[in-house]
């Protein structure tokens, strides 16, 4: 089985991947750490002082959104567990929700872990929350890590 780590690549090292790790390792299951780069989003996204930046042909056809989410899960994977991680990286482009529920269900996650943010409860119904949606449509149980501020 599998555990699934969904990173919004915002910190390093990354809670999310970190407890994600802790229970690959618990289970001796294989660690996915997945990025989503929802259409619209920013080439680069920030990361502590620097900016993780797409290495290919951002201007031309080469420009393929899920290779740059994959980049990013690899430098997140990278910088939280290490160069010599055996955790799996993977990118996908498109609604982060949709994307990370169909991720887990593919790779039949024994769990999913994501991400969360302090809101309001009128922020949550303005804006909608990721990891709200994920809570309601995932089939597997969900590991939420509230990041550290």
């Amino acid at each position: 089985m599998t555990i699934l780590a969904a990173t919004d690549a915002t910190n390093a090292p990354d809670r999310v991947v970190e407890v994600a790790a802790d229970l690959a390792d618990a289970y001796d299951d294989e660690l996915i750490v997945l990025h989503v780069l929802e259409e619209g989003e920013s080439e680069e996204l920030p990361l502590d002082s620097g900016a993780y930046t797409y290495s290919g042909d951002t201007q031309g056809e080469e420009y393929n959104r899920a290779d740059h989410a994959m980049e990013i899960a690899t430098k997140v994977r990278n910088r939280t567990l290490g160069n010599g991680s055996s955790a799996v990286p993977r990118g996908r482009s498109g609604e982060p929700e949709e994307e990370i529920v169909t991720e887990a269900n593919t790779e039949d996650a024994r769990y999913l872990v994501v991400g969360g943010r302090q809101r309001t409860p009128v922020g949550k119904v303005i804006f909608g929350s990721t990891t709200q949606s994920v809570l309601l449509d995932a089939d597997q149980p969900v590991v939420t890590v509230r990041q550290e501020q």
